[in-house]
């Protein structure tokens, strides 16, 4: 008997054991009987787009008393949703309802509250392109209501180190996640693109904003002076501004702080100006052209006498027909020079072979050499050597000033006179009021005379400074047609009948130069 007890209780302990294990997974023992797990009532509405989940609890089919927080959090931890988007503050609405139910206030049925969001992807910042010069200029309209086609400013001048364009790669947006944790990509930014050419340089920078964010930049600069090649997505700068098309409408005005090259003809009424050298392939048909450099023309200039073509260099030409130039380096002219007038701080020297100076005037610094001077159609020639015809003009200038300031200390020195007088009766004794006064009056009285004084010690400084004082020669390799007058200083040589290939040397004290005869070996002399 005694081995039989132990049997019988190891069988009973087994049957309480198989009691209490539910037969499926959704019952649970409560006071030893068989009951539904209430999370069986539990389920997890996830939208379409999974940017949100509901938690819906069928409450009719529950005991209410059964329900703990535990036993909710549980169930949304093990729910597959994203733990970290998970609303577990939800669980207090759940019971505020349960509560409600409970206590009378709602008869039992649905709850349902939101425990999920999804979060929504960033956008982040698009990128931009900046631009520090004028892109595709466009016609300004006049006050009269028409288009000046010409004052564009089509092509931009640009110096070493200027910023011509920034960059802005933008800031890429931050991913979203829906409530399963999958992944949600920013919308995509947009991001500049910029081809960059030639002479331009580029710098990274980066700046923080107060989220510790990177925005990211690179600068473009030049790296020479010159001109900038711009359009929408693309800059280059070249040392040279190349136009291959006349210089007209189409291309407007031309200003740039360097060297032109122009492939073709500078039209009649347009304009050019250039500190570097100009280049031009073809002809210059307007006056408005001013060069800081050399100017070099394949054609030839005929301008109609409309103006003065400025140029600080030298000039090249074939020719150059009815203008006015103003040249600070030597001309060089192939075949003619025909109705013109030429200022130059150089020498005239004419290459061709059967060249002439014809119904010009010359006004030259240094010397003079051509095949022929004049014509026989009587065409009148007039050349002057060895004067700096600046200094000329301003000597010319200078004498109006000095009569003009003559002029206004004589109207002075009677009130000098008058306070002189005054000053000696008064024995020096004046009032504050009339010593202000007469102040004022020797104030005015000096600095007229400081400038009076200036203007004639700058006129003495002309007299000499306006003529060469080395020696100038002129060169006739053929013949100088009658009509033809030779100015040196106070030397005045007219040809009244043809003169054949002479040459005359000027020098400075000199009574008269004589024409010397040259032989044919000499004909291709150059001036001095």
């Amino acid at each position: 008997m005694g081995t039989e007890e132990p049997q019988n209780e190891e069988l009973e302990e087994k049957q309480n054991i198989e009691e209490q294990v539910p037969e499926d997974p959704g019952e649970r023992l409560v006071g030893g009987k068989k009951s539904l797990d209430p999370t069986t009532f539990f389920t997890i509405d996830i939208a379409k787009d999974l940017m949100s989940a509901h938690l819906i609890i069928d409450a009719e089919s529950i005991k209410l008393d059964e329900v703990s927080s535990p036993m909710v959090q549980q169930f949304l931890s093990r729910s597959g949703l994203d733990p970290d988007l998970i609303d577990y503050t939800s669980i207090n609405y759940v019971f505020a309802e349960i509560n409600r139910m409970k206590s009378g206030q709602s008869k039992p049925g649905i709850i349902k509250t939101l425990v999920s969001r999804g979060k929504q992807p960033e956008k982040g910042r698009d990128g931009w392109l900046k631009y520090f010069f004028p892109i595709n200029q466009r016609v300004v309209i006049k006050d009269d209501g028409s288009a000046d086609f010409r004052n564009i400013d089509k092509y931009v001048s640009i110096k070493t180190g200027e910023k011509i364009a920034t960059v802005f790669h933008g800031l890429v947006g931050k991913p979203g996640r829906d409530v399963k944790g999958g992944l949600i990509q920013a919308p995509p930014i947009d991001r500049p693109k910029l081809i960059v050419g030639k002479n331009i340089n580029s710098q990274d920078r980066e700046e923080y904003t107060e989220l510790t964010e990177v925005l990211k930049y690179t600068d473009y600069l030049a790296t020479c002076d010159g001109v900038l090649y711009a359009q929408e997505g693309s800059i280059s700068v070249s040392p040279e501004l190349e136009i291959n098309s006349n210089v007209g409408l189409s291309t407007g005005n031309i200003t740039f702080d360097g060297t032109i090259n122009i492939r073709g003809t500078v039209e009649d009424g347009s304009k050019v100006e250039s500190t570097g050298n100009l280049f031009v392939s073809e002809n210059i048909e307007t006056s408005q052209v001013v060069v800081g450099g050399d100017l070099m023309v394949k054609g030839g200039i005929k301008t109609n006498s409309k103006g003065v073509i400025k140029v600080a260099g030298s000039l090249r030409s074939k020719f150059i027909e009815n203008s006015v130039l103003e040249v600070d380096g030597d001309v060089y002219v192939d075949f003619s020079i025909l109705n013109s007038k030429i200022y130059t701080l150089g020498s005239v020297i004419m290459t061709g072979k059967s060249n002439a100076i014809i119904g010009s005037e010359i006004t030259c610094y240094g010397g003079l050499s051509a095949h022929n001077l004049g014509s026989n159609a009587g065409l009148n020639v007039h050349i002057e050597t060895g004067v700096h015809y600046k200094n000329e003009r301003l000597f010319i200038e200078l004498q109006e000033q000095i009569k003009l300031s003559e002029k206004e200390l004589d109207k002075v020195i009677p009130k000098i006179q008058q306070m002189k007088i005054f000053i000696q009766k008064s024995r020096g004794k004046l009032d504050n009021q009339r010593k202000l006064q007469f102040q004022k009056v020797f104030e005015e009285y000096k600095k007229r005379e400081n400038m009076h004084k200036m203007l004639v010690a700058k006129h003495e400084d002309l007299k000499t400074g306006r003529f060469n004082l080395e020696k100038v020669n002129l060169v006739v390799r053929n013949t100088a047609f009658p009509g033809t007058v030779i100015k040196y200083r106070r030397q005045v040589e007219r040809i009244s009948k043809e003169q054949s290939a002479f040459m005359m040397n000027f020098f400075p004290g000199q009574d008269h130069a004589a024409m010397t005869a040259i032989s044919g070996k000499h004909k291709k002399s150059k001036a001095d």
